[in-house]
This record gives structure tokens, C-alpha cells and sequence, in this order.
């Protein structure tokens, strides 16, 4: 989950400028890359202080419904990779450069969720003395993955 996670993540930074630019057609000029990577910085920011809120929410949800004690953040984590691969599936989809920004943008609020509910996760399943060995072993599929995705999309042009 976490290779396809971050590959989708890393893959979005590679995508995201050419995308919008054909997106825009004849206007590609008028694409403010700066204002567009602010954006997208800021709605990391916003997911990961909607993680607190989420967790506290959930946390209630779950203590009411089922109280041995599910973890709220792997239920949240769950959620929030579903509703990121809605949002990048949505563009294969629709042909529309403000389709295509909302849905970047909303991926990016999951990025801002992810990144520290798995740290969390991390923390909180894999023992510290293997967690720097582990987590390096699950970034070599990653890394291979994410370099022929490039490759390929290479040969496409």
C-alpha cells in the first residue's frame, strides 16, 4: 500500500505541469506554476491538520460502535487512500482544467493526511531498531516502480 501510495505521490510530481498545461489547450501560457505548486503546498497543510480532526472524529465514532479499541488513524489512512485514488482516477475520465486542478488539489489534502498517519503507523507497528532497514527495503519496489513509469512515459512523446 505504501509503495503505491508514494509511487502515485511521486508520480504526481512529475505529471501534475504537463498535465495542466495540454489541459489549458491554447492558453498553457496562462498555467501560474508557482501559484499552482502554493496551492497544492497549502493543501497539504490543510490535510495534515485534517488528520487531527479526522482521528478525534473517528476516535468517537468508533469508541460508541466498537470499543476494543480499533486504531482511528488506520481507519482514517484507509479512507483517505481511497478518496486519493478517486481523485486521480476522476481526470482519466473528464477532459476539464479545473476537473483536473480539483482533483489535484484534493489528492494533495490527502498527501497532508498521509504522510503523518503513516509516520504513525510506522511508529507504531514497526520496532525502531529494523524501522530504517524496513522502511528502505519497501523503497527499492517504490523507486523501481516510479523509474519505469518515467521510462515509459518517456517513449510516449
Amino acid at each position: 500500500v505504501q509503495a503505491c501510495f508514494e509511487g502515485a505521490m511521486y508520480l504526481f510530481v512529475f505529471s501534475w505541469t504537463p498535465t495542466l498545461e495540454h489541459s489549458a489547450g491554447n492558453n498553457a501560457s496562462d498555467v501560474h506554476h508557482g501559484l499552482i505548486f502554493s496551492t497544492f503546498m497549502v493543501c497539504i497543510m490543510i490535510g495534515t491538520n485534517l488528520l487531527t480532526i479526522l482521528v478525534s472524529h473517528v476516535a468517537k465514532k468508533l469508541e460508541k460502535q466498537n470499543p476494543s479499541g480499533d486504531d482511528p488513524t488506520q481507519l482514517v489512512l484507509l479512507y483517505t487512500i481511497g478518496v486519493a485514488a478517486v481523485a486521480l482516477s476522476i481526470p482519466a475520465f473528464l477532459n476539464s482544467h479545473s476537473v483536473y486542478f480539483l482533483c489535484f488539489c484534493i489528492f494533495e489534502v490527502c498527501v497532508g493526511v498521509y504522510m503523518p498517519a503513516m509516520a504513525y503507523q510506522r511508529l507504531r507497528n514497526i520496532p525502531s531498531e529494523v524501522r530504517a532497514t524496513i522502511m528502505n527495503l519497501f523503497r527499492v519496489p517504490l523507486n523501481v516502480v516510479v523509474v519505469l513509469a518515467l521510462l515509459d512515459v518517456g517513449h510516449m512523446h
